[in-house]
């Protein structure tokens, strides 16, 4: 038995986007969706692919002195984790002066995956891309939320110092699937 699947748009090929300017007070009381993937907890698929959502956690919009930033990428080898697990609640780190920035970003082959196949579009390396959109909305916005945008601090679960130049800006700085730095191949990703 075949059958013939046309492939008209993929998941992998939409860059993340920078959200559209809002004046008004957003409702952010919804949780957003975990990032499509495995739980190894209850061994099934969960999430959905759109997943592409930053939370920002104040006491005060509005303060006398911008307060520092602490930027929180949450580990899982990149293929596992999300920025909504209550084990990163802010109820803690919002008793001092602080804002804290925390982000979904697309894992596994919805982050990593690459077709040599032009005609479909799946570049790779979507996962770096959200996660320097995400680092570019923090820097240009966070004083909006009562965050010094000079004083940003992060804390990086379980991936290591090779995240530092997505951190910095640097576009020629990727983190590869086997967690080495540098400019990827073409043979790292592609199928």
């Amino acid at each position: 038995m075949s059958e013939e699947f046309v492939i008209t748009e993929t998941k992998f090929e939409k860059a993340a986007e920078e959200p559209d300017i809002w004046n008004d007070m957003k409702d952010a009381l919804e949780e957003p969706q975990l990032s499509a993937g495995k739980n190894s907890y209850i061994n099934k698929f969960v999430g959905s692919d759109d997943c592409l959502y930053l939370n920002v956690y104040t006491k005060c919009i509005n303060p006398k002195k911008l307060m520092a930033t602490i930027v929180y990428i949450y580990g899982g080898g990149f293929f596992k984790g999300s920025s909504i697990l209550h084990s990163y609640s802010p109820d803690y780190i919002l008793m001092h002066d602080v804002v804290m920035v925390i982000f979904n970003y697309r894992l596994g082959q919805h982050g990593f995956l690459k077709l040599s196949d032009k005609s479909i579009n799946v570049p790779g390396n979507a996962e770096i891309k959200d996660l320097q959109l995400a680092m570019k909305f923090v820097r240009e916005n966070i004083k909006n939320f009562g965050g010094d945008p000079t004083q940003n601090h992060y804390r990086i679960r379980q991936l290591g110092p090779d995240v530092r130049g997505v951190l910095h800006g640097d576009e020629l700085c990727y983190i590869w699937k086997n967690g080495q730095g540098g400019v990827p191949s073409k043979k790292n990703f592609t199928l």
